[in-house]
């Protein structure tokens, strides 16, 4: 008969270690994440809803992704890489008989950070090919202008308080009226 040997598991007990916000987000507990030291938490990405963060469920449809860079007193720091609408959100305020432009580029802020901008516009009627590109190309001019003149942390309270998105819109609806203008999605890439 054959010997059975057993090996003895020995699993390391794992914490909630809390994940705090910076900059924007000083001091704001985005939640916990599961490690055996705060140090494991280190480039973990955390995802957040801003409906919760800024107690305002009408901005439920919005994602923030925070990525952990620093461990301070057994808690992780936690800086914003990206914001994201959510996709339902999109296909809702989409309508038949509007045009829907989408644009993807990437600028540089004012400190030198570089961010990816994806805009989302909807007119309020359909409309020719022509008045689409004008506006396509107006908005990226306009964007990459703004974005360059403020630091990156400016660019993140901007889009997350819809500063940036009513001012663009107030700009734009001259070459032709808007009923949705969003920024989809912004990136951090350096």
């Amino acid at each position: 008969m054959a010997k059975v040997t057993q090996k003895k598991v020995t699993s390391k007990k794992k914490l909630w270690i809390p994940v705090y916000g910076s900059n924007n987000f000083e001091g704001l507990f985005l939640g916990e994440s599961l490690g055996e030291k705060p140090a494991d938490l280190m480039n973990r990405v955390i995802e957040a809803n801003l409906g919760e963060i800024l107690n305002d469920m009408k901005r439920q449809n919005v994602k923030l992704y925070f990525k952990v860079n620093d461990i301070k007193e057994g808690r992780a720091i936690a800086d914003i890489v990206r914001y994201n609408i959510m996709s339902t959100y999109l296909r809702r305020s989409a309508a038949k008989l509007k045009n829907k432009m989408n644009d993807s580029f990437t600028c540089k802020t004012k400190d030198g950070i570089d961010v990816q901008l994806k805009p989302l516009l909807l007119t309020k009627s359909s409309t020719q090919k022509a008045v689409l590109s004008v506006i396509r190309k107006k908005v990226r001019q306009l964007l990459i202008a703004d974005v360059a003149t403020v630091g990156y942390y400016e660019l993140v309270d901007a889009i997350v308080n819809y500063r940036l998105q009513k001012a663009l819109r107030d700009r734009v609806k001259k070459i032709y009226p808007l009923s949705v203008c969003e920024i989809r999605m912004m990136e951090r890439l350096s």
